[in-house]
């Protein structure tokens, strides 16, 4: 919903009932989910042009 519909925390939080904390907390690990599943793939990513 953040991502597709540029939602932010809060509105999420509202339209599904949540807690902002909880929601925050899905997002991130759906973030490190991802990157999981990406270095798995492509190798350690490197941090030092962030």
């Amino acid at each position: 919903m953040a991502f597709f519909r540029g939602l932010s925390h809060d509105e999420i939080a509202e339209s599904c009932g949540l807690p902002l904390g909880t929601v925050k907390s899905h997002i991130r690990r759906a973030l490190q989910s991802m990157q999981h599943l990406l270095t798995a793939d492509f190798g350690e990513v490197d941090r030092t042009d962030d």
